[in-house]
């Protein structure tokens, strides 16, 4: 593909059960949309996420490509302050790299907010909306517009997709000009404006067993170096095989 030769194996195992769908199946999803979803991965590392038997089975997240990968993929070595070692990050920068990964069993693809070649600054902000147990979708379409109106006011216009999961993300384009710590601030403000006028609905409690029932948990420190979002039109592991789609904004 593209001159690039590799090796896709075990075509008819089964990922999805409910619905059965096969590593096939998702080799071909990922195939058709390829053209949308690769701008979003493009020059970015990525922190993969493997299901080797599939989204019913044990998974593991992966930095470091590690041993055996082929000589052609685009990879960009970040040095780890915590490990005290260089971690050597793929990116996704075409079809075969695209395919090649998911062959790894990576069902949903997890690119940085920053690009390789401004690694400090974020070119995009998002607010994660998560909803607790007991929650209402209408609770979170509600939250979701709160969002956008406290944004509008301040003249800025954010895109709204499913998370492929329960919850909802905003994602708001930025200039290459803020450090991550700028972002998480600013992701944070956001929050609390809109955790004041729905105190009820929302949360920013982060312990998850202390939450409250039904509520919407606004997550903002996910805005951090090295921690990324599952990627719009990516697959996303739940059973149902549900994908993280764009939404109109009305």
């Amino acid at each position: 593909m593209g001159g690039k030769d590799f090796r896709l194996t075990h075509l008819d195992k089964l990922y999805f059960p409910e619905p059965g769908y096969t590593k096939r199946d998702l080799l071909a999803y990922y195939l058709g949309v390829a053209e949308f979803i690769l701008p979003f991965l493009k020059d970015r590392p990525l922190v993969l996420h493997r299901f080797p038997n599939g989204a019913a089975g044990e998974s593991f997240y992966q930095k470091d490509i590690g041993e055996g990968a082929p000589e052609w993929v685009h990879t960009f070595v970040i040095p780890s302050e915590s490990s005290g070692r260089d971690t050597r990050y793929y990116v996704c920068d075409d079809l075969a790299t695209l395919l090649h990964l998911v062959n790894l069993g990576c069902i949903e693809q997890h690119p940085w907010p920053s690009r390789i070649d401004s690694l400090e600054k974020p070119d995009y902000v998002f607010f994660d909306l998560d909803p607790t147990e007991g929650y209402e979708f209408d609770t979170i379409v509600a939250v979701a517009r709160r969002f956008l109106k406290e944004l509008d006011a301040i003249g800025l216009r954010a895109f709204v997709k499913t998370s492929g999961s329960r919850g909802i993300h905003l994602w708001l384009p930025l200039e290459r000009r803020y450090s991550y710590e700028q972002v998480r601030t600013f992701a944070e403000i956001v929050a609390r404006v809109v955790h004041d006028a729905m105190p009820e609905e929302t949360t920013l409690e982060r312990m998850v067993d202390k939450r409250p029932k039904g509520s919407i948990s606004l997550d903002y420190l996910q805005n951090s170096f090295g921690k990324p979002l599952a990627t719009v039109y990516t697959a996303r592991p739940r059973p149902s095989a549900t994908v993280a789609t764009p939404l109109s904004p009305a």
